[in-house]
């Protein structure tokens, strides 16, 4: 951010090189996790002035000399639409304008692109739809930006386009018949993967065997291969009977299988077309079993694990008993030896994929030594089929994870060897696996609950090890589901703040952290009689501290509230996104109350301005240098 900064102070109007370097440093910028206040600052600063992004690219786009900037620009502007698209939102319209311009060639395929990124943001990005599908009709220029262009729209804003997809729908089936270059084919399928998933059930089925040729076709140019798989994978059921009057193209798939498959695209493609077909001939199942048998039986030994797993998994829509594979001895030792080949993991994924119910040991196993797993496979062994087991077979793993976890901080001080896994639960692409994080979250939480609720019944002054342990590694856990929301979690989230009361500074730092889920005043409460004098540890002392000042305004006697931040701000082990809520709990007691003593407060913002001067890193610590600098010069 600091190189940014440099170029916004230096930064000269109008000229080719500057506005490049711009670009050039915007892109790293990209790169940085920024902190709310610096997102606005850095699109201000490239939108509007100095930069003025839009302006200068409008200004320019006829000067053969700035060819290269504004494909830069444009290409910049995606980038930026991709990682900030709530914060860009003032601008779209702005972009849409310029998108919508007319430019030379090469810029205008630039422009397309930009607007294409827009789409799934903002409506109006679309509302041009039909002069476009003119130009894609019409023109021999920007085929390949034009077909992405109107398959991003099919796909994102149906009620515009639908009294239009027949026509839509045939404009493509006509550029594919006419000659193109394999960048223009390879556009045409994106822009066609738009229109299936939108309208793949309505859309003329005597019109299918021409596309489908088209796509066959394509299976062969390198450049298309990725989107022809990807058809096959999201839309074969569209053309299951083509596929099962085709044994050529089905064996393609097998034949072309390549020696590594790390996004699972082939075998997504091969199972989507075997589980399509097996719908074409469900009144005659012998003939879909001899199918399968014969096509795969080459494949069951292949040396090649991939295809010989993908080859199981046909197996298993015929006969599941002859497709079951046990994971054997030799797997299982080379999982807690760190000896895992490729053909092990298969072996696993296989198995836990098609009978995790029946191999709890298993999945149990590939928890606790996780480690071992080839990067490769650790999501897709560990994190996907944990996210997709059945609910007690979940419940079951998280709760013997947590007990792992626990046991492990208890030898170790840390939870070194799991956080990485926890994390992984909760980093998900999908919506269906991050409504499963969810799930995983709140587990976490109920499990919590219960045993908070067992020791609270037992009537025990004491809280028990496991539960001491447990209320430990939900310091590091709970932070992971931030994003997890409703109403289920706030109200398990409240159930455990309202039984931590017993548990020392550990609760109170637990409560702290699920402040997110409205528990405020129960936190508020559980320090209300508490006297900082009488804190038996440092953690209770620091964590009371810490509740005073979240709970400022809910505590009568501001002076306790002062006393918290003068013990706070005395500490030199204090995390900058704490120091900042300090802040703006002193700025909000300067601002609203009157009863404090002026000693006590010149001593706070004493130390604050020493604070100043300590260098504290990351996105937290340059809002720190902010907030103290906003405070310090108002006050």
């Amino acid at each position: 951010m600091e190189e940014w900064e440099l170029i916004v102070e230096k930064y000269e109007d109008v000229e080719r090189k500057s506005f490049l370097k711009a670009c050039e440093c915007a892109h790293h910028v990209l790169k940085d996790d920024l902190a709310p206040f610096e997102i606005v600052w850095f699109l201000d600063t490239l939108i509007l002035e100095p930069v003025n992004i839009l302006k200068t690219i409008a200004a320019k786009s006829k000067e053969p000399v700035w060819l290269e900037p504004i494909g830069k620009a444009f290409k910049l502007l995606s980038d930026v639409i991709e990682k900030f698209p709530e914060e860009c939102t003032q601008h779209f319209e702005n972009i849409v304008r310029l998108c919508e311009k007319s430019f030379e060639a090469r810029p205008r395929a630039f422009a397309l692109q930009c607007l294409t990124s827009l789409v799934p943001y903002y409506e109006a990005a679309a509302q041009n739809y039909n002069k476009h599908l003119v130009s894609l009709m019409n023109e021999n220029i920007c085929k390949a930006a034009l077909a992405e262009l109107i398959g991003a729209i099919c796909s994102h804003y149906t009620d515009i386009v639908k009294s239009n997809v027949a026509t839509i729908w045939r404009v493509y089936l006509n550029l594919f018949d006419s000659r193109q270059s394999d960048t223009v084919v390879r556009s045409l399928l994106l822009g066609v993967s738009g229109v299936l998933k939108s309208f793949g059930n309505d859309l003329d089925i005597k019109e299918f065997p021409v596309f489908y040729k088209h796509l066959v076709d394509a299976s062969n140019k390198s450049k298309c291969r990725d989107v022809y798989l990807k058809i096959l994978a999201k839309h074969a059921d569209l053309f299951r009977e083509l596929l099962a009057n085709d044994p050529e193209t089905r064996m393609s798939l097998w034949h072309s299988y390549p020696t590594s498959d790390p996004q699972d695209v082939n075998r997504q493609a091969i199972l989507s077309v075997y589980n399509a077909i097996k719908q074409v001939f469900k009144e005659n199942r012998s003939r879909f079993n001899a199918i399968v048998r014969t096509e795969t039986f080459q494949f069951e030994n292949s040396s090649n694990s991939e295809i010989k797993f993908t080859a199981l998994r046909v197996l298993h829509a015929v006969n599941a008993r002859v497709a079951r594979v046990h994971c054997d001895m030799q797997a299982l030792y080379a999982l807690r030896h760190c000896r895992l080949t490729y053909e092990h993991c298969e072996m696993i994924q296989w198995c836990l994929e098609y009978n995790i119910e029946n191999d709890i040991k298993l999945l149990k196993s590939v928890l606790v030594f996780h480690e071992n797993i080839p990067t490769k496979y650790q999501k897709v062994i560990v994190v996907n089929i944990l996210l997709k087991a059945p609910h007690s077979v979940r419940k079951m793993a998280v709760i013997f994870l947590i007990t792992e976890t626990c046991q492990y901080y208890k030898d170790n001080g840390n939870i070194d060897k799991y956080i990485h896994l926890w994390k992984s639960l909760f980093i998900t692409s999908s919506d269906e696996l991050k409504n499963k994080s969810g799930e995983i979250f709140l587990d976490f939480m109920e499990y919590l609950y219960q045993l908070l609720m067992q020791n609270n019944m037992s009537n025990s002054e004491e809280i028990s090890d496991k539960l001491s342990y447990l209320i430990t590694i939900s310091w590091y856990i709970i932070p992971m589901g931030d994003e997890v929301v409703g109403e289920r979690v706030c109200d398990v989230s409240r159930g455990v703040v309202r039984l931590l009361g017993g548990a020392g500074g550990a609760g109170l730092r637990v409560a702290r952290l699920l402040l997110r889920y409205g528990a405020v005043d129960l936190y508020s409460e559980m320090v209300k009689d508490i006297s900082l004098e009488n804190c038996t540890d440092d953690l209770m002392l620091y964590e009371t501290c810490l509740a005073l000042v979240y709970t400022a305004t809910r505590v009568d006697d501001v002076r306790r509230v002062l006393h918290a931040l003068q013990i706070i701000l005395s500490r030199s082990d204090v995390e900058a996104s704490i120091l900042s809520r300090c802040i703006i709990t002193l700025d909000n007691i300067m601002s609203t109350r009157k009863d404090f003593n002026g000693n006590v407060l010149n001593q706070i913002i004493h130390r604050l301005e020493k604070i100043q001067y300590i260098e504290h890193k990351g996105k937290d610590g340059r809002c720190l240098r902010r907030d103290l600098f906003m405070f310090l010069g108002k006050y």
